[in-house]
């Protein structure tokens, strides 16, 4: 459970850059050898990114030209063409557009959009790059105080939001499991 090599040691499985509770990254790793994986994960998430860009915006009531154009922006941005050295980032980016759409349907009243918001930011976090998950919280924090849910009650966000996630934190709690170690 322990990396050796890293400073003084430190908990392999508790990293979040290691992606060790990472369901998609033990899919590819399970089934491909390790380039291919490595290569797929990359190029998969990628391509979701892009399918949640555009959803998010024709859902938005976006031209699809538009769509094609914020995907093509999004495709070719710094995060998606220079970070890959990172495996985590471009992972846990992958999931900002559908974290977003989800929230949207949220906002909406459609019953089951709490349930995919949680399995969103289940995976934007497990994806193990955490900056990004405090940047899109932040950003739904602003949209929530900006007065983007107005007509739809306070109460509309707090309860999915706090509901998706806790569910969200509970899936990701696995990482102190290794760190039960240091107990007496």
């Amino acid at each position: 459970l322990w990396c050796p090599v890293a400073g003084f040691g430190t908990p392999y499985l508790a990293d979040p850059q290691n992606l060790a509770w990472y369901p998609p990254k033990l899919l590819f790793y399970a089934f491909l050898e390790p380039s291919a994986a490595f290569t797929l994960l990359i190029l998969v998430h990628s391509l979701w990114g892009l399918l949640g860009l555009w959803s998010l915006a024709r859902h938005r009531g976006h031209s699809p030209w538009v769509a094609l154009f914020g995907c093509l922006m999004l495709g070719f941005s710094m995060n998606a063409t220079l970070l890959p050295c990172s495996t985590s980032m471009p992972l846990a980016f992958s999931w900002v557009p559908w974290i977003l759409l989800c929230v949207d349907h949220c906002r909406e009243g459609r019953p089951m959009g709490w349930f995919f918001l949680s399995f969103a930011l289940a995976f934007q976090w497990a994806a193990g790059y955490p900056l990004f998950g405090y940047m899109t919280g932040l950003f739904l924090l602003m949209d929530w105080g900006s007065g983007a849910w107005e007509g739809k009650g306070l109460k509309a966000l707090p309860g999915p939001l706090l509901a998706a996630g806790g569910i969200g934190i509970l899936f990701n709690l696995a990482w102190l499991l290794p760190l039960a170690e240091l107990l007496p």
